[in-house]
């Protein structure tokens, strides 16, 4: 797949998660890898089950919010990433990995790396997910 072939959508400023407006007052357009990494980020900061129509898009951070990090949680959450971001075409199979940056009672943050599928092209995440009473806020954007 050609960097090209990744889309072009309306760029969001990702650490509020708004439309970017230029001081032209025109909106802003992401394309090629920005474009799936903002693609991705969406994803993974909508709550499963609340896009209509599509009942399995999104991940349910809430459930891991609130708890001591364990194996099993670790697992649980990383396979939902991944399952999340493999889901999307532009996205090598077998390429994702999650690495927990921190985990606290009400925070976690997590990079998420993987290939973009059918060329060498690496993306990366940092997102990270708190508040209180597990009400998500998405913390951090796109790095790297």
């Amino acid at each position: 797949m050609m960097l090209e072939e990744l889309g072009t959508d309306i760029a969001l400023d990702l650490t509020v998660g708004d439309v970017s407006v230029a001081a032209s007052g025109d909106t802003g357009q992401v394309s090629g890898l920005p474009c799936l990494e903002q693609d991705l980020w969406i994803r993974l900061q909508t709550p499963r089950g609340s896009l209509d129509g599509n009942e399995n898009y999104g991940v349910d951070v809430t459930d891991y919010l609130q708890s001591e990090m364990t194996s099993s949680l670790l697992t649980g959450i990383s396979q939902d990433i991944v399952e999340q971001c493999e889901s999307d075409i532009r996205v090598e199979k077998g390429s994702v990995e999650v690495i927990v940056l921190n985990w606290e009672l009400e925070t976690i943050r997590l990079k998420v790396t993987g290939k973009v599928a059918g060329t060498d092209q690496q993306f990366s995440l940092v997102i990270g997910y708190g508040g209180e009473s597990a009400s998500r806020e998405v913390l951090y954007g796109v790095t790297d």
